[in-house]
């Protein structure tokens, strides 16, 4: 499929609609979010700024990772510039190098298969991964 096709937009950590913090993307009228699993993909904890204090915690997905799930939303865009939009600050948002976009196909609850981008980390750090693959569930005092 060709990226100008893909309308969707899959988030799992911080950016998520469902997350607390100032990162999280705001659905507005153009937009809008689903619960959805993106199926053979691992979530991991990372430190974006190094260890202590100063540490941001962040997640990051590994794709190609057999018998794991991560749970996030596919946010969908009504037409292009939304979805440009949606993109800029996922893009934005990505305090690090090593993330890569590309498209994947995510479950929605509801059963639905659909294209989406993902941002994604080739080189993860996995030495803390997120049982259960949910962010929102991953306690953030390790």
């Amino acid at each position: 499929m060709a990226d100008e096709e893909v309308q969707h937009v899959f988030v799992y950590g911080n950016l998520r609609p469902d997350a607390g913090g100032p990162q999280r993307l705001r659905l507005g009228s153009s937009s809008r979010g689903e619960a959805a699993w993106l199926l053979g993909g691992r979530l991991f904890c990372v430190n974006s700024r190094g260890r202590g204090a100063s540490s941001i915690r962040q997640a990051a997905v590994s794709l190609d990772e057999p018998g794991n799930a991560v749970k996030g939303y596919v946010v969908s865009a009504s037409d292009p510039s939304d979805l440009s939009s949606l993109l800029h600050h996922c893009d934005s948002s990505e305090e690090h190098q090593g993330f890569d976009r590309d498209v994947v196909e995510v479950v929605t609850e509801a059963g639905k298969r659909v294209a989406a981008f993902v941002y994604h980390c080739p080189q993860v750090d996995r030495s803390m991964p997120v049982h259960g693959g949910d962010w929102m569930s991953h306690p953030r005092n390790l």
